[in-house]
């Protein structure tokens, strides 16, 4: 390929790739519903374990590119969705109901550019309370409102997942890219082992934390603690209104920035090893990492 026809083609992609996100800013500026030019083909479908005589004592899910939401009822059910660009199968097997969607082999008219409609098709499970839950696969995006459940592990490879008003006595995270919230939820024992660790919690209880990865990045505000382990390269920590027992930050980088409630005297703090201050109770802070950057504040 000559030197000019090369210029000419990069300078065509770079003419097209403008226009596509002019287009784009254009059409959601007019609200434009882009799943009108989406492509693929779905059909809605729903199943019952009651309809179907199945009994069904836990669920496992691995949906790859639709949204999940996963909801607290009395019985067991699914509306989902089969697109003509996946392969979809829901059915119980050893008393496990398994869901699994995956896409084919990508075809441009099939995928990419033309598959809007996954962004307002969701597949809703309900679920009793105590049913345990399994999640796993390359993508998943999930929404927890009002479940209560003893276990729920999570294999992930890039996960986005939002708790509300739930509670969860064990909660199991391995994932590349996870991203986490929990609003008003109240988790006993939390476990997040992920190369990116992004968790947010609003007014809720956890318990029990050990957060493991690369970089871990914590926001948390109006949120009871009880233990707190991170270990990290890069560790970010930032508590606003945070009631706390005990918090453990390790990192070859840590910046944490903590406004706890609770009174200054109870807490023997650590930082870089030496001891800043000894508690008259058995609640301790300590940072340790080759950069330690600590604010922290009582109220």
């Amino acid at each position: 390929m000559n030197k000019t026809l090369r210029n000419f083609l990069i300078a065509g992609a770079a003419v097209f790739a403008a226009g596509a996100v002019v287009f784009v800013i254009g059409m959601s500026a007019l609200k434009w519903d882009f799943s009108r030019l989406d492509a693929v083909e779905y059909k809605q479908c729903a199943y019952s374990a009651a309809e179907s005589g199945d009994s069904v004592t836990a669920a496992e899910i691995d949906v790859q590119s639709f949204g999940v939401v996963i909801e607290s009822g009395e019985g067991i059910a699914l509306d989902y969705y089969e697109a003509s660009d996946s392969e979809v199968t829901v059915g119980v097997e050893n008393g496990v109901l398994k869901i699994t969607e995956k896409q084919k082999p990508a075809s441009w008219f099939t995928r990419g550019a033309f598959s809007f409609g996954r962004i307002k098709y969701k597949y809703v499970l309900t679920v009793p309370s105590g049913l345990p839950l399994n999640v796993k696969g390359a993508t998943a995006e999930i929404t927890m409102n009002s479940i209560e459940t003893e276990k729920l592990d999570i294999d992930c490879t890039n996960l986005s997942m939002t708790f509300s008003d739930c509670t969860v006595s064990s909660l199991k995270i391995n994932s590349t890219n996870l991203h986490v919230s929990f609003v008003n939820t109240e988790v006993s024992e939390f476990r997040a082992n992920s190369t990116n660790n992004n968790v947010k919690a609003r007014g809720s209880r956890l318990n029990s934390i050990v957060a493991e990865g690369t970089n871990v990045d914590f926001d948390f505000v109006d949120t009871e603690c009880g233990t707190v382990i991170s270990d990290g390269t890069n560790v970010k920590f930032g508590f606003d209104s945070v009631t706390v027992d005990k918090v453990t930050l390790r990192g070859t980088n840590v910046n944490a920035k903590l406004r706890i409630k609770g009174d200054r005297r109870e807490y023997t703090v650590v930082n870089d090893g030496e001891i800043q201050q000894t508690g008259n109770t058995d609640k301790r802070l300590s940072f340790d990492g080759t950069n330690v950057r600590l604010e922290l504040n009582f109220i």
